[in-house]
């Protein structure tokens, strides 16, 4: 019975080793390897997006759309389709998505053997851009020639407004408006008016200009008159004082020069009614003729009160001199260069009256003369003794106050008295 059995284990062996053995043979070639599942691919804007997802826009947006299959046969191909507002589908071709309104829309990719695909698209309605707003306004539209107008802009969002206009239908750049100032048309015409700025509807405005009818000037008598000074100029003006002369007023205007300017000369005629002093005011006239800057004769004038003098100063008294004599303490008037008595001193005086001699009357104390002390051996200057002698040539001395040197010729000395020292045998003068 143990023989039987290990018969049947040595058979079962072979048998199984057998099986093993055609096993390893047919595991010797590749294994097959099961085929992958088509898949939808799909790019919005070239970024990949997962079916399901939504994309939010406005109605400004464009999306560009691209799918294609994964692990397809080759040559598979998606087909697209959505749905608007659950509306009815349609199919979708080309590339490029521009949604026409506001609204939900739900794209289905679709492909052979393939899950379906899908996208959501929910678009707002764009936003309109903001956009400046010009306003402009003249308050007149028809004047005469001659007559102002004053233009008016303004324009939302800070805009900055530029003006440009024609003339009779020709493009024009002699006026120059500034928004709420009144400005002169001149000629007659139609004159439109163009206001733009960056983004904004243009406006214009429209002012008609008359031909002024003929108008012959009736000038007012008497000039206004704002005086001239010494330093600043002055104007006088007189208006037109005819009937129709109201768009605006003419007015003739003549600046008056100042009364110390160089074209003061040539501008006035002076009359003096009461001439200035040193101590008093004087009235002066200052009259004009005609004036070459324009076209027509005028005459007027004014007064002009001038005051004292006031370039008054004082001088100190001038101590005499060796040589020249001294000069009394006076007052000297650079306006009208007189000269006056003064009490006082420089810091408190008083004018006196006017010295009649003027710059001859200011003489004080006269010269002094030198003054000096020498000593001179007897024997080198003179003959003689002492009570009877004769100098026999000059003396030099200093003199003791401005240290001049000084000459004493024989005949001074002869005229001069002289103390005779006997103590050392010199004369001292």
């Amino acid at each position: 019975m143990k023989k039987k059995f290990g018969l049947f284990a040595l058979v079962l062996t072979v048998l199984l080793c057998g099986s093993l053995f055609l096993f390893a043979a047919c595991g010797d070639g590749e294994e097959e390897e099961p085929s992958a599942t088509p898949a939808i691919s799909v790019t919005v804007n070239e970024t990949a997006r997962q079916s399901g997802a939504t994309i939010e826009g406005d109605t400004e947006d464009t999306y560009t759309i691209a799918a294609s299959v994964v692990n397809g046969e080759e040559g598979a191909s998606v087909t697209i389709s959505y749905v608007y507002e659950s509306g009815e589908a349609e199919t979708f071709t080309g590339s490029t998505f521009s949604p026409r309104e506001a609204g939900t829309y739900v794209f289905t990719f679709t492909a052979e053997g393939a899950s379906n695909f899908t996208l959501t698209f929910e678009i707002a309605e764009a936003q309109a851009p903001v956009v400046p707003v010009i306003t402009a306004s003249a308050d007149r539209n028809e004047i005469t020639a001659g007559g102002q107008v004053t233009l008016t802009w303004s324009a939302t969002e800070n805009a900055q407004v530029t003006v440009t206009y024609t003339k009779d239908g020709e493009s024009a750049s002699a006026l120059a408006p500034v928004s709420g100032e009144a400005f002169t048309i001149k000629e007659a015409g139609k004159y439109v008016f163009t206001f733009a700025a960056e983004g904004a509807k243009p406006v214009t405005v429209t002012v008609t200009v008359t031909a002024a009818a003929t108008h012959t000037h009736v000038w007012e008598t008497e000039w206004t008159i704002e005086p001239a000074t010494a330093t600043e100029e002055g104007k006088a003006s007189r208006a037109c004082i005819a009937s129709g002369c109201t768009d605006p007023v003419e007015v003739q205007e003549v600046t008056l020069p100042a009364l110390n300017s160089d074209e003061a000369e040539d501008f006035y005629t002076v009359t003096v009614k009461t001439p200035a002093t040193c101590t008093e005011e004087g009235v002066s006239t200052y009259a004009w003729g005609k004036n070459d800057d324009i076209a027509f004769d005028i005459t007027g004038g004014f007064s002009y009160e001038q005051s004292a003098h006031t370039d008054l100063a004082y001088v100190a008294a001038v101590a005499p001199t060796c040589t020249v004599a001294g000069k009394i303490a006076h007052a000297y008037c650079e306006d009208c260069g007189k000269y006056y008595n003064v009490t006082g001193d420089a810091s408190d005086y008083t004018i006196g009256a006017e010295i009649a001699d003027g710059a001859a009357g200011l003489t004080g104390d006269p010269a002094t003369g030198h003054s000096a002390t020498v000593s001179v051996a007897f024997a080198d200057y003179l003959t003689g003794d002492s009570s009877d002698y004769t100098w026999t040539k000059a003396v030099e001395a200093t003199c003791g106050s401005c240290q001049t040197k000084v000459t004493l010729t024989v005949d001074t000395l002869e005229a001069e008295t002289f103390t005779y020292s006997s103590t050392d045998g010199t004369l001292v003068a």
